[in-house]
């Protein structure tokens, strides 16, 4: 259960962090708060390693999308934070990343029954 709460508090941070970064107009606050989420990533990729077998005893199809998206979700913020650097960011990217952030948090919380909450 420490594993879903961290897992869970990870994610927040994470998602804090990347608004910060994506809307920051300067540079240095922009270049840290990336730097904040790039951590997070590893946290949550440790604590969701943990967590894999349990959701894999449940349900093994549901847990492998999860991980799938959790993924795709890193990789389109690195996405947007490379086209935040080369000045370039779209406000439709930034729309995706928020509804790809928003679609994986209540996937993840209906696999867990709410259960971190």
């Amino acid at each position: 259960m420490l594993n879903m709460w961290i897992h869970f508090l990870n994610w927040i941070g994470l998602l804090s962090a990347a608004v910060v970064a994506l809307v920051s107009t300067r540079p240095q606050i922009s270049r840290v708060a990336m730097m904040v989420s790039r951590f997070c990533y590893l946290v949550a990729i440790g604590t969701g390693i943990l967590l894999l077998p349990t959701g894999w005893q449940l349900h093994p199809g549901l847990t492998t999308i999860k991980v799938v998206m959790g993924l795709a979700v890193i990789a389109s913020l690195e996405i947007a934070f490379a086209r935040k650097r080369h000045h370039q960011l779209s406000k439709l990217l930034m729309l995706v990343v928020g509804c790809l952030l928003i679609v994986v948090a209540a996937y993840g919380l209906f696999l867990t029954h709410g259960k971190p909450l």
